[in-house]
């Protein structure tokens, strides 16, 4: 017998049935104190810290590197090249791939899985059942939840994963999926291939991120909310429950969108503008920043909102719309249910009145007000009218289709305005 193999199978447990590898060029070496259990094999060129201990059945592979007091539990399977840091702790049945690395204090819990080449952090905690994909990176500290620890949770081959995380039971990692520091993943969540977490950012339960979606640092998606692929989320943005981001959509920084919200595809929302509860955005439209749109508020495809504008709750704004910068739609009445009709166009400053309707291809110009005074403002302007800028149009007016009303012109309440035979005409 070669006196060094018979060395080593003497300091690690001279009662133990334990099989070690042949010696290559550099024979294994088992630290002062180390405990190898019976049935446990361990292959060659390895190197065992003091203290460190080897359960029954453990499967530890050549060139492994096991630092002081490390502990691999019964049936435990390491790869080869694989390195556990001081006071690691494997538990039976965990299962860690080649030329991985777990850090200093980590824990992997009972029948996880560590793909190859993936590197766990110091103090990180893997709960039990959980699989981490080949070459994923899990930071330093906690990254799941409190006792008992989460199951199931997967992360798939080249995830990055930051420190501190909080990871809830069952959570989802895509594949090349980066999720920064301190940020909270909820339970059943699923978070795509490529998407980017940021830093503090948190993940409601069952919320999803498509592939490639990037959610800014600070961001809140809430449970069941659904973002889409490629979509954008801003910093500090929040999300609401059951709200769904369509792909390719942008929430700007602190946008807020309600509960049950649903965001079209490829919508812009500005920064800082909020969203109603059960508002639809429509595909391509677009918000502008600080603009705050009502709740049960419906927005075809297209539909442009400037800046700081504010829309009542319960507007319905037609496809290609124009909403100008500091209008207020419907924003004043009891029941602000405006209604303005594909392609119109309502200038800066302009003020249209709770329930009033503005046709198709409507022109209303900056600064006017439509409907604003009266106790029911619900002023009709028609298809193709055009008011001018600085115009008031008072409660219950009616303005007709091709009508024009000038700038600074004054329609009182009540009257009527309609094109008859190429000749305005007004009626009291």
């Amino acid at each position: 017998m070669d006196m060094n193999f018979e060395r080593i199978v003497r300091r690690i447990a001279p009662s133990a049935c334990v099989v070690i590898g042949l010696m290559a060029a550099a024979p294994g070496y088992a630290g002062h104190g180390s405990f190898v259990r019976p049935g446990a094999q361990i292959g060659s060129n390895g190197l065992i810290r003091p203290a460190a201990q080897i359960g029954s059945n453990a499967q530890i592979g050549s060139n492994g590197l096991f630092r002081p007091a490390a502990q691999i539990g019964s049936n435990a399977q390491i790869g080869s090249n694989a390195q556990i840091g001081s006071n690691g702790m494997i538990r039976p049945a965990a299962q860690i791939g080649s030329n991985a690395q777990i850090g200093s204090n980590g824990m992997i819990r009972p029948n996880a899985q560590i793909g190859s080449n993936a590197q766990i952090g110091s103090n990180a905690q893997i709960g039990s059942n959980a699989q981490i994909g080949s070459n994923a990176q899990i930071g330093s500290n906690r990254v799941q939840t409190f006792l008992p620890m989460p199951r199931g949770m997967m992360a798939r081959p080249d995830a990055q994963i930051g420190s501190n995380m909080l990871f809830r039971p069952s959570a989802q990692i895509g594949s090349n999926a980066q999720i920064g520091s301190n940020a909270q993943i909820g339970s059943n969540a699923q978070i795509g291939s490529n998407a980017q977490i940021g830093s503090n950012a948190q993940i409601g339960s069952n919320g999803a991120t498509r592939p490639n979606a990037q959610i800014g640092s600070n961001a809140q998606i809430g449970s069941n909310a659904q973002i889409g692929s490629n979509a954008q989320i801003g910093s500090n943005a929040q999300i609401g429950s059951n709200a769904q981001i369509g792909s390719n959509a942008q929430i700007g920084s602190n946008g807020a969108t309600r509960p049950d919200a649903q965001i079209g595809s490829n919508a812009q929302i500005g920064s800082n503008a909020q969203i109603g509860s059960n508002a639809q955005i429509g595909s391509n439209a677009q918000i502008g920043s600080n603009a705050q749109i009502g709740s049960n508020g419906m927005f075809r495809p297209a539909a442009q909102i400037g800046s700081n504008a504010q829309i009542g709750s319960n507007a319905q704004i037609g496809s290609n719309a124009q909403i100008g910068s500091n209008a207020q739609i419907g924003s004043n009445g009891s029941r602000p249910d405006a209604q303005i009709g594909s392609n119109a166009q309502i200038g800066s400053n302009a003020q249209i009145g709770s329930n009033a309707q503005i046709g198709s291809n409507a022109q209303i110009g900056s600064n006017a007000q439509i409907g604003s005074n009266g106790s029911r403002p619900d002023a009709q302007i028609g298809s193709n009218a055009q008011i001018g800028s600085n115009a008031q149009i008072g409660s219950n007016a009616q303005i007709g289709s091709n009508a024009a009303a000038r700038a600074a012109a004054q329609i009182g309440s009540n009257s009527a305005v309609r094109m008859n035979n190429n000749r305005l005409v007004e009626q009291n």
